[in-house]
């Protein structure tokens, strides 16, 4: 649909043409029709706001590029407007535009926590409506990935829906791996996105391996994962989770003694074969570029399909 919209509003008409003038009006009309979906354009508006907010709903916080792409390619201003109707507030990120992350971020206000709770029977708790000052921002960089990757492949219908980590009402546990997002795949999948952007060294890193192991192999259908897919922006980092998660390599684990204090468990557990094929990576300098629209120029910006691998599309 976003083509065939690209297509018809770059065409170059002649209006001395009523032939090329009326072929046109039809373009148009039929972009229209294609950009509402069925709806009217009030309707149409009203879906965007409630996707809009009920983004920020699930992730916490975003960012006015992430959010516009959540309206829609060519809803360009539409976080604007809810910002200035008072659903959603922007305040200074501490990042301060370092690596391409945005120096404001957004969140709700309880308006706009209102207007969701209304329309939603995903219910969450919401803290940061009337006081956003305590937002966790350590990581913004990291979860600004996350929500990238997610949104893409949601509207290229790769996905059919999240779960973000903050709004699972699980923690980490022995044996168990909580991914910062779960995709809910075509046929009832249930795949982990990791992004990595610090290499995680001694016991970080053996834990990190055997619950991703057990996450992939457990009976327990609410905490199994169909596949892992680790994401990170540093060739190193992909390299050392692909060493450690390939069959054969082995499982360290460990568990406190009686003074609190962590200690390897004895064993020779391995990497089973039964995960081949489903932990998958992708290394990436600027996940941005997925953001920014189509050159005029006739470039392209970068497409989400280039970055999988054909392990990837064998389990979509």
């Amino acid at each position: 649909m976003d083509e065939f919209l690209s297509q018809a509003l770059s065409l170059r008409l002649d209006r001395n043409s009523p032939e090329e003038k009326a072929a046109f009006q039809e373009r148009m009309s039929k972009a229209r029709e294609l950009a509402l979906g069925g709806l009217s354009p009030r309707a149409a508006g009203e879906l965007r706001v409630q996707k809009i907010l009920n983004w920020v709903y699930a992730f916490e916080k975003s960012t006015i590029p992430v959010l516009e792409k959540v309206g829609g390619s060519n809803q360009y201003g539409k976080v604007q407007k809810l910002i200035e109707r008072g659903f959603l507030r922007v305040q200074n990120s501490k990042a301060g535009g370092f690596d391409g992350v945005s120096k404001k971020i957004v969140t709700l206000t309880v308006a706009g926590l209102d207007y969701v709770e209304r329309h939603t029977d995903q219910m969450y708790r919401y803290r940061w409506a009337k006081d956003p000052s305590g937002l966790n921002q350590n990581h913004l960089l990291h979860d600004l990935i996350a929500q990238i990757l997610t949104i893409s492949n949601l509207q290229q219908g790769r996905i059919e829906g999240f779960e973000p980590e903050s709004r699972s009402g699980a923690k980490n546990q022995i044996g168990k791996k909580k991914p910062d997002v779960i995709w809910l795949m075509p046929e009832e999948k249930r795949w982990g996105l990791e992004v990595e952007l610090t290499k995680k060294t001694g016991r970080d890193a053996h834990t990190f391996v055997s619950r991703v192991v057990d996450s992939l192999i457990t009976k327990n259908l609410g905490d199994r994962l169909d596949a892992f897919l680790l994401v990170t922006d540093k060739p190193g980092i992909e390299k050392a989770y692909k060493a450690a998660m390939s069959v054969g390599s082995p499982i360290i684990e460990y568990r406190k003694d009686s003074r609190n204090r962590w200690v390897e468990i004895e064993g020779n557990r391995r990497v089973p074969e039964s995960i081949e094929g489903r932990f998958m990576t992708i290394c990436k300098s600027d996940f941005f570029a997925l953001l920014r629209p189509k050159s005029s120029k006739g470039g392209v910006n970068e497409n989400i399909d280039n970055l999988f691998c054909d392990t990837c599309y064998n389990w979509m």
